[in-house]
């Protein structure tokens, strides 16, 4: 009844270039794999392109958490100003950190979900749980962050549940 769950980072890392580089026929690239996160380098064709993406990572290493994209362009697409903005992933597709979680990809059936952003400079434990807020606030267990309720708070994570299932924010 015991399940070990060990992966190590270069093995990974190795792991994640081959199934980048088979996906996308060196289009992008791995540039770290660390802690179970991916942090790929390239230029996306659309935002769809990059959420297949994703979706095909997230189904072939299932032992990543989540994907750190920031290093990742865009195109430009022309608003109705006439200006050129870079495409974007919605803005609260992101975790804080500029990753997505991979759980969160593969509960929503490889979609880009819509997780929240987590403008959150602090945890603290003691003397109850709560997330420190940019904005000064404290939430605890049960308060609302977007569409997702915190369930838990630890020192090095923090879980939320939603619509599209639940994951673990690690800062």
């Amino acid at each position: 009844g015991v399940e070990l769950d060990l992966t190590d980072d270069e093995s990974l890392r190795k792991a994640a270039e081959d199934a980048v580089f088979t996906i996308t026929e060196g289009a992008f690239t791995v540039e770290a794999a660390t802690n179970r996160v991916v942090k790929l380098k390239g230029a996306a064709a659309s935002k769809a392109a990059l959420s297949s993406l994703v979706a095909a990572l997230s189904a072939d290493l299932p032992r990543v958490r989540a994907f750190d994209l920031q290093s990742v362009n865009l195109p430009k697409i022309a608003s109705k100003e006439g200006n050129a903005q870079e495409e974007n992933l919605d803005g609260a597709a992101t975790l804080a950190s500029g990753a997505i979680s991979a759980e969160a990809v593969r509960n929503a059936g490889g979609k880009l979900a819509a997780l929240p952003q987590l403008p959150v400079c602090g945890i603290l434990t003691m003397p109850y749980p709560c997330l420190v807020m940019k904005d000064g606030r404290r939430l605890s267990p049960g308060a609302q962050i977007g569409d997702f309720t915190i369930v838990g708070i630890a020192a090095d994570s923090v879980t939320l549940a939603g619509k599209t299932g639940r994951f673990v924010w690690q800062p």
